[in-house]
């Protein structure tokens, strides 16, 4: 029996609340192929992270006869390119978007951003090729993380995700052969090699086409160009905000071509000194013709000195503060990023070959999170996603030894009551005298951790 607080039932819980059977039965996944309910293996899995060791540490730790499967059921689940891993994490993000949406008001934006899924000490890695890491400013192997999630600022939901590679056929490593063309292994194969814009529009798509609502596109600097602004804007119909760089583009100002800078320096005497500097109407040039568009400058504080920022918006009538307010929210996608990097195992847990098993991984990633993001705002709790891990993961370890020591007085209280008919001040005596000839550290951690009599333990296991 589970205990109700612990990670393992509310995990349970809220697998049960989404319908997992058939959330699995709808992407493909069946027992005939595994010999497994799979709903026991994706149970497994999703918990893993919280016993803090990873697959193979968790087998190390076990006895055959302790397994429920086997090593080669995991795998071969993690590896079989027929599962459609992209409409499980759609339906999940779906259930939890509908959950979570009704409890607040704020206005909601899709964050795009990408990360490196770092596979640096790897050597052959299906379709793994070479990516900057922005971060040490060096090319790394591995893939480019593209994320899409929708956020209203206090809650994030990984919508849909891509793992590209390079383009250039010579600098990656190939792909697997065999591969059914018509499977959904095979098409997220075809994607991953497809420019990021693209993707990024298609990505987008989907969120919208899942259910998620937002008018805003938020993104960084490095995705900001007019072709891709203009694409998000005809395409998918939600307006862009974004940072800009401070390039040669020129915009349409006055009748006039001017580059952002030029236009900063002839406004800069009419503008505010604060944070929030001004804003201006220019035309920006895209393949298809000028669109109109509104440049936000606000002062940059990453430094003292009188450096500045341009802000992209598409929809002019937007207040500027309002402007600023929504591309904040861009930073929920950064901290979801740390937080599946640092504490949800992303290309830590499994060391696999498989480009099916990277796409099943990283879904299972995000469906922790979005059961730790669905656990924060059912409860209305305070504690960030990074803390509440930490506190289930500390919750998972005390709890197990509460249980495992509450199992043996309760076997060793029943023992003496049936063989030797003794009173419940003899059996404390006795229990008392079996601690004494414990070894320090062990008594220690007993005493601490629980009252002397094995009946009030029992109470408070319960």
């Amino acid at each position: 029996m589970i205990p109700q607080n612990h990670p393992d039932s509310r995990l349970s819980q809220f697998l049960l609340r989404l319908g997992l059977g058939s959330i699995l039965k709808g992407a493909g996944i069946r027992k005939a192929a595994l010999g497994v309910a799979p709903q026991i293996v994706v149970q497994f899995l999703l918990g893993l992270i919280f016993s803090q060791r990873n697959f193979w540490r968790w087998l190390d730790t076990r006895s055959d006869d302790d397994l429920p499967f086997r090593k080669d059921v995991v795998y071969r689940f993690l590896n079989d390119p027929r599962w459609h891993w992209r409409r499980v994490l759609n339906q999940v993000a779906r259930n939890v978007y509908q959950h979570v949406r009704p409890l607040s008001q704020h206005e909601a934006v899709f964050a795009l951003d990408d990360s490196l899924y770092d596979r640096s000490r790897s050597k052959v890695v299906e379709l793994m090729g070479p990516v900057f890491d922005h971060t040490a400013r060096r090319m790394r192997r591995g893939f480019r993380w593209l994320m899409v999630i929708w956020t209203d600022g206090q809650t994030s939901i990984p919508a849909d995700f891509g793992l590209l590679t390079t383009q250039k056929v010579e600098n990656r490593q190939p792909a697997r052969p065999g591969i059914p063309p018509r499977s959904p292994g095979a098409a997220r194969r075809r994607e991953a090699i497809l420019p990021a814009p693209t993707v990024a529009v298609a990505l987008i798509q989907e969120a919208l086409k899942n259910g998620l609502q937002a008018a805003y596109v938020v993104c960084d600097r490095w995705f900001t160009t007019p072709t891709f602004v203009s694409q998000i804007v005809r395409e998918t119909g939600c307006d862009v905000i974004g940072m800009l760089k401070h390039g040669a583009l020129r915009y349409e100002w006055k009748g006039r071509p001017m580059t952002l800078a030029q236009i900063y320096r002839a406004l800069r005497g009419t503008w505010s000194r604060h944070d929030l500097q001004g804003s201006v109407v220019v035309q920006m040039p895209t393949s298809t013709g000028s669109i109109p568009v509104k440049l936000i400058f606000i002062r940059d504080r990453r430094s003292h000195s009188r450096e500045w920022l341009a802000i992209l918006c598409t929809d002019i009538s937007l207040p500027d503060a309002e402007v600023v307010c929504l591309y904040g929210k861009r930073w929920d996608i950064e901290t979801l990023f740390k937080v599946c990097k640092s504490f949800l195992g992303l290309a830590k847990e499994f060391q696999s070959r498989s480009y099916d098993a990277l796409i099943a991984h990283t879904t299972l990633v995000c469906w922790r999170y979005l059961f730790l993001a669905e656990e924060i705002r059912s409860d209305q709790d305070l504690r960030s996603v990074g803390s509440l891990f930490f506190v289930m993961v500390d919750e998972l370890a005390d709890l197990t030894w509460a249980v495992v020591w509450d199992q043996i007085m309760a076997a060793f209280q029943a023992t003496l009551r049936d063989q030797l008919d003794l009173t419940s001040d003899q059996v404390e005596a006795l229990y008392q005298a079996f601690l004494s000839k414990l070894p320090a550290a062990l008594r220690e951690r007993i005493v601490g951790t629980s009252p002397s009599s094995p009946r009030k333990k029992s109470r408070k296991a319960a």
